[in-house]
């Protein structure tokens, strides 16, 4: 059997996704391919194209290598684009953690890193921590950069749970399939803060 095109990550519950593509709607006009609420997710870990074989491997190094990390408290603040410099080709919404919760999105990541890649091939690379809102195509970027850029956002998101998925880019469907979940231990800082955002939505 083919193998499957994976990658870990944190799911947006589809109700925030709705609200942030809402307010975002102003801003995505012309021929962009936008993301539905279903498929918003932040990338933690892209493992590649895999073989069938290896699936049941890679769930039990993941579980083991996010049984410890803590559920990151995460502001969905602002926006960017990809490549930063020349046409934009990806939009995106971008994430902070809450006050107090400093480190834990960080924690995620290295976690994964050290338990998915030879060490030296560790940190060859710095990404953004993002959520892919719309793909522009190749006649170019309808709305005006700076209005995206500008944009102002205050979603705060808890995450609970990191999921492995399985990316079927031309399924007519979900593009992103859960594979594996991995619970995530839950914030210890008192109230997980999120300063005057509204009430953290969990998914």
């Amino acid at each position: 059997m083919a193998g499957r095109r994976l990658f870990v990550g944190l799911p947006l519950p589809v109700a925030l996704g709705e609200s942030l593509l809402s307010q975002l709607e102003p801003l995505l006009g012309g021929d962009l391919r936008v993301y539905p609420a279903r498929d918003l997710h932040l990338t933690l870990h892209f493992l590649g194209m895999r073989d069938e074989g290896e699936y049941d491997a890679l769930e039990r190094t993941i579980s083991t290598a996010l049984a410890e990390c803590h559920a990151p408290s995460l502001c969905i603040d602002h926006c960017g684009v990809f490549p930063l410099h020349g046409p934009p080709r990806i939009l995106w919404a971008g994430v902070s953690e809450a006050p107090g919760c400093e480190g834990r999105l960080a924690e995620l990541f290295t976690a994964l890193e050290d338990a998915l890649v030879v060490p030296e091939m560790r940190g060859g690379s710095e990404s953004r921590p993002h959520i892919t809102i719309a793909r522009v195509p190749a006649a170019g970027f309808p709305p005006e950069p700076a209005d995206w850029l500008g944009a102002s956002l205050e979603f705060s998101w808890a995450p609970s749970t990191a999921v492995l998925f399985e990316s079927r880019p031309e399924s007519p469907q979900a593009r992103y399939l859960p594979q594996g979940l991995f619970e995530l231990d839950p914030p210890s800082t008192p109230g997980g803060g999120v300063g005057p955002r509204q009430s953290p939505v969990e998914g």
